[in-house]
């Protein structure tokens, strides 16, 4: 595959991921665009499983790599297939589809925040920083561990809210925190632990190679460490 092409599926699911939410929003909230809002959040779906089936893939991947994209595409095409017949179906099918991504996204970072607080894990975060500066001192482990619990606690709240307000609000109040909100309270709550750390224990400088998406897989090798490590 050309670098060209790999460039223009790069751009294609970005421009996914960040166009479905506002185009799931005003379809649910005026009626209009709701065929490209569905084919949208079908692709959605297929594209966040398959990003987290990557991501936990387990040990026997390694050995049948081909099986397991295989099982992979099989998933993420079930997946979005039942999410755009939810869609197009009657009565409350819309909203059932467009809280699959979110469900889907915030379930999964739950799950792989929280399993990595289990005993004899390192905490994700905390990996994370040991990566980013080197050796830690007993504090910051401490103190990252601790980030890595406020984090399982905010995906938490983000599937509680999504749950609450999909039952009491009315459905714009509904869309308009898991379709406009999110990615700005990930983003305050991000920026905030950031303040935060580097006013309590200081800047320091990465030690990993230039380059962001060099930074970027590097940070996702030690996310994935511990699951592949899971196994024989």
């Amino acid at each position: 595959m050309s670098v060209s092409i790999r460039r223009l599926g790069r751009f294609l699911a970005i421009g996914c991921v960040l166009g479905a939410p506002l185009a799931t929003h005003l379809a649910l909230v005026t009626g209009h665009g709701t065929v490209l809002a569905g084919s949208l959040v079908a692709l959605q779906v297929v594209l966040v499983s398959w990003a987290a089936l990557s991501l936990a893939a387990p040990a026997a991947a390694r050995r049948h790599p081909a099986g397991w994209c295989l099982v992979r595409l099989a998933i993420c095409t079930l997946a979005g297939g039942l999410t755009a017949a939810a869609w197009h179906d009657n009565g409350n099918g819309m909203m059932l589809a467009a809280a699959v991504p979110h469900a889907i996204v915030f379930a999964g970072l739950l799950v792989l925040f929280a399993t990595s607080l289990a005993p004899g894990r390192e905490a994700i975060i905390t990996r994370v920083a040991r990566w980013s500066r080197g050796v830690l001192s007993a504090e910051l482990v401490g103190y990252t561990r601790r980030v890595t619990v406020v984090w399982c606690c905010f995906f938490a709240a983000q599937l509680g809210a999504s749950a609450l307000l999909g039952v009491l609000a009315p459905p714009p109040w509904w869309s308009g925190f898991i379709n406009l909100g999110t990615v700005p309270l990930v983003a305050l709550m991000f920026g905030s632990e950031l303040a935060y750390r580097h006013w309590r224990h200081g800047l320091h400088r990465s030690a990993v190679p230039e380059g962001r998406m060099g930074r970027i897989l590097q940070v996702i090798g030690q996310i994935r460490a511990p699951f592949r490590q899971a196994g024989p």
